[in-house]
């Protein structure tokens, strides 16, 4: 995933502080949470689940290009 692409994910942009990018990141991964997925279909949770690795690998790729 490139940083664009991270971006896209989150819907922030290369500029943006760092503390909105933060909640970006807590926003979408909190549709994931258990009692959020209560009644959804067995595929439907997985892929939210998929849905929220892909935002926390996004979030570690815009975190390392940070510290560096």
């Amino acid at each position: 995933m490139s940083l664009d692409d991270a971006c896209k994910l989150l819907k922030v942009t290369l500029g943006s502080a760092w503390q909105e990018v933060e909640l970006a990141r807590r926003k979408m991964v909190l549709l994931s949470h258990p009692r959020h997925l209560v009644g959804m279909a067995p595929e439907r949770q997985e892929a939210v689940r998929n849905e929220a690795r892909r935002v926390n690998a996004a979030y570690a790729l815009l975190s390392a290009a940070r510290a560096k």
